[in-house]
């Protein structure tokens, strides 16, 4: 089954966020600070993307059924 790019985000952009996190450790204080935003930013948009790609999941699983059938 091909992945959306929905689930691609949601693997890469928090392995992204952890690198950044990682980075902020011994950047100076000013510079941490933004990469410690940006983490954040990804993580959110890794819920985001993780969100939407479930939605997609469950709508690919509804299947219409004729009428009087169980």
């Amino acid at each position: 089954m091909p992945q959306t790019l929905a689930q691609r985000f949601t693997v890469a952009l928090p392995l992204v966020g952890v690198a950044l996190l990682l980075t902020s450790m011994v950047l100076p204080v000013q510079f941490a600070i933004v990469a410690w935003g940006l983490a954040m930013i990804t993580f959110l948009t890794a819920l985001a993307c993780a969100i939407i790609a479930e939605r997609e999941r469950r709508a690919d699983r509804r299947v219409v059924r004729p009428i009087g059938s169980r």
